[in-house]
């Protein structure tokens, strides 16, 4: 039998034994955890063949990697180390059904028919994550076991996505905000946000440090340390960290503030786009709004652009509402 499933093992492992020319050859390999016995069935089909062909024409046949390959790699070895792993691992299991048993010169197939097949069920956003979480999983297996190819990778078709949101708030709403919160760590949270202009859920997972004077950022969605300044004023907040509940518990409190004082359409991370928003208006430029909010690049600073010359308007707008002076 070339397949069977190693119990102790709990993971199907596919065998080769066979007589060539008076020759006996044997092969074995445990396949990836995780595997059912039709993604197995189909590598046993597969790599048969591909074995006999080769003994029997002394030539080196070529053998495309599955798909589930780099997933399983990934999976075991990667995933548990994102911050975000759960949300990764729930991706790749909505694929699986398309990848399955498929070699990954076929990714780009893969990737072109699901964004086709779920274009209307599902939102571009979640179609183009899920895809890009494949693709993360293929570019650890080159980077790290060599198993595909940079020109497979490249053929998977990336669905263009809106996400930007122009919701701004002023300080005064913002101080309007905190104050229907009447949790304190909650309070401190949004009021944080907002004076270091930080990502909501890093900053949720940062450490003060030198008595609130800033937060370390282990880790930024860039893979970055940062260190964020805090203002003296707000200083004082910085003894609610940790945060007592999770981060779940703390985002009801905001929901349920934001309804009350009728805000309804603001998000945690409306709080960071707003601090870019005051920034422009006290008269930063773009590169500084950028230093301030942690950004790598000039291109994730120039979703702000557009308020500047809002701005640049209301300023000449300013020239046609003054009254001319009457001469003596």
């Amino acid at each position: 039998m070339s397949l069977y499933f190693d119990e102790a093992r709990g993971r199907w492992r596919w065998q080769f034994k066979a007589t060539l020319d008076g020759q006996r050859h044997r092969s074995s390999r445990l396949l990836p955890r995780g595997w059912s016995e039709a993604q197995a069935r189909r590598y046993d089909e597969q790599e048969t063949a591909r074995t006999y062909a080769r003994l029997s024409t002394g030539k080196r046949v070529s053998s495309v990697p599955l798909i589930d390959v780099a997933v399983d790699l990934y999976l075991r070895e990667r995933v548990p180390q994102l911050r975000d792993g759960l949300n990764a691992a729930r991706n790749l299991a909505h694929l699986f059904p398309d990848y399955q048993g498929r070699g990954m010169d076929e990714i780009g197939k893969v990737a072109r028919a699901y964004a086709k097949a779920h274009a209307g069920e599902l939102k571009p956003a979640t179609i183009r994550q899920r895809l890009a979480t494949l693709r993360a999983a293929a570019s650890y297996a080159l980077k790290y076991h060599s198993i595909g190819s940079k020109d497979w990778i490249a053929a998977m078709p990336m669905p263009s996505v809106n996400n930007a949101r122009h919701h701004y708030l002023r300080r005064a709403e913002v101080l309007m905000l905190a104050r229907a919160i009447s949790d304190p760590p909650t309070r401190a949270w949004v009021l944080l946000t907002f004076a270091t202009g930080s990502r909501p859920g890093e900053l949720f997972r940062a450490e003060p440090v030198d008595g609130g004077a800033a937060f370390l950022m282990p880790e930024t969605k860039n893979g970055d340390r940062e260190l964020k300044p805090v203002l003296p004023r707000f200083r004082r907040y910085a003894r609610h960290w940790p945060m007592p509940h999770d981060y779940t518990w703390h985002s009801r409190l905001f929901r349920e503030a934001r309804q009350a004082v009728g805000l309804d359409h603001i998000r945690p991370h409306d709080l960071r786009h707003s601090t870019a928003s005051a920034l422009t208006d006290a008269g930063a430029t773009l590169k500084q709004v950028g230093e301030v909010l942690g950004h790598r690049t000039a291109q994730a600073t120039n979703r702000y652009a557009h308020l500047y010359t809002e701005r640049k308007s209301a300023l000449l707008e300013s020239i046609f509402e003054q009254k001319p002076k009457r001469r003596a």
